[in-house]
């Protein structure tokens, strides 16, 4: 019983009245009751089913809404039953835990609760990346995009129900899903993550979206369960490979490009290095002079015996797309390309070099 009375706790902490089936009812029933009244049992009377318990049984309806002193069900965990022996046979449940089940029936017997009763939880879409070539990868080995959630506050909150969304005009694109067997499938404590793999193949878990992130900018969306109330949402511009963009320190109104660190904190650092994992067929040297104004030279050498199709753009600190320096094939050899920068404000530039599935980004600071 431990369990089911830390999530009561947390259900009063997160609700001001209405009381969700799935993820607090649900697990209590069959949690004491699941022996006898599961799926398959010789009783026919199936707890983990709303539909079911909803239903007349052989002594009635042992629901009955917005009446839970006169429901079976209530009856049935009371010391004085109808019929029959007091319920679960294995002794009796805390009574505080009986009339919280009464609570949730005199509410209504909702299976979802009014949204409109809920708590804005504190979360925040914390870190997202929108290519991702090399830096991580989900359970499968694959290296799919990802968005981050974070939980700033001093509550457990419970995802299930919610939705994401790369489409803020379609906000219920995809449904953060119900758990079937226990209290909830995603829980974040305060101060804990959880990780969404944008791969658009929800088939491969139940952290795998129905979508994937647009590179070249686009928008993601956090809402309650009843599609409409906003969460989190951003819109955000071009992304860079393997460079996560994300809120720094967590939660805050602050974003930065940063080291990918999907299920974790934040940090304030930038991957402008080659990883040394991924074979160097094209080198990108820093600009110079750095700080500049209002022309740099970057310089990058394409390795022995090779001939890749190099590009490099200028990104600003905004993830706006700025300017392309260089697109085309290149040899065996050293080559250098300079920027004007002078019809752009100043401020932090990357010049991101992509070549095949290589990319790296060196960072120069432009100052009038």
């Amino acid at each position: 019983m431990k369990k089911y009375i830390a999530i009561i706790i947390m259900a009063n902490s997160l609700l001001v009245s209405q009381i969700d089936y799935h993820s607090e009812i649900e697990p209590i029933l069959t949690g004491n009751c699941g022996g006898c009244h599961t799926t398959g049992n010789t009783s026919g009377f199936n707890l983990a089913s709303y539909d079911n318990l909803m239903s007349p049984g052989n002594h009635g309806l042992a629901i009955i809404p917005f009446d839970g002193a006169n429901s079976i069900l209530i009856q049935k965990l009371g010391p004085n039953p109808p019929f029959g022996n007091q319920m679960p046979q294995n002794g009796p449940l805390p009574q505080e835990t009986i009339d919280f089940i009464s609570q949730w029936i005199d509410e209504g017997a909702l299976e979802y609760p009014a949204v409109d009763t809920l708590i804005h939880p504190a979360l925040t879409i914390n870190e997202f990346l929108a290519i991702n070539n090399s830096c991580c990868t989900d359970e499968n080995g694959e290296f799919d995009d990802y968005i981050e959630i974070f939980n700033s506050g001093d509550t457990m909150v419970v995802l299930d129900g919610m939705y994401l969304t790369d489409d803020l005009s379609e906000p219920t694109k995809f449904m953060i899903p119900y758990s079937d067997i226990d209290s909830a499938n995603f829980y974040i404590e305060p101060g804990g993550f959880v990780l969404f793999w944008a791969d658009d193949d929800s088939a491969q878990g139940i952290n795998h979206l129905n979508f994937k992130l647009s590179s070249s900018g686009g928008q993601i969306g956090l809402f309650m369960g009843d599609g409409e109330t906003t969460i989190d949402t951003l819109n955000y511009n071009v992304q860079l490979s393997n460079i996560s963009y994300g809120r720094f320190p967590d939660g805050s109104d602050s974003w930065i490009y940063t080291n990918p660190t999907p299920g974790f904190s934040n940090i304030n650092e930038l991957a402008i290095d080659a990883p040394d994992n991924i074979p160097q067929k094209v080198v990108l040297s820093p600009s110079y002079p750095n700080p500049f104004n209002p022309t740099t030279t970057i310089q990058f050498n394409v390795g022995d015996g090779m001939e890749n199709h190099v590009t490099i753009q200028i990104i600003d600190s905004n993830g706006r797309y700025v300017d392309s320096i260089v697109d085309g094939q290149f040899k065996t050899g050293q080559y250098k390309a300079v920027w004007n920068a002078a019809v752009y404000p100043s401020g932090v530039y990357f010049f991101q070099l992509i070549s095949g599935n290589y990319n790296q980004t060196q960072k120069a600071v432009y100052l009038k």
